[in-house]
């Protein structure tokens, strides 16, 4: 798993980021088809195990089980030049 490979990699951080369509093959045609209705809303606590979203639950396990903070999607590029 991506997760467990950079965790051992690099063990003194504890945020990753997923690229963007990390769920779904690239490309408009397909963004229809694998899309996911996250149903967040700013502000409220969210349920993940009430989720609709796949993804949602497959992150949200996979960050438990490493301890770690795992961000799935697209981010700003800006994210990636943070100093630590």
């Amino acid at each position: 798993m991506f997760v467990y490979t950079m965790w051992n990699k690099f063990p003194e951080d504890c945020l990753f980021f997923i690229q963007e369509c990390f769920n779904s093959p690239y490309g408009h045609v397909h963004f229809p088809l694998n899309a996911e209705h996250i149903e967040f809303k700013q502000g409220e606590k969210y349920n993940v195990e009430a989720s609709k979203s796949e993804s949602v639950k497959v992150l949200s396990e996979a960050a438990k089980t490493e301890g770690v903070w795992l961000l799935g999607g697209p981010h700003d590029d800006r994210l990636y030049a943070a100093p630590p």
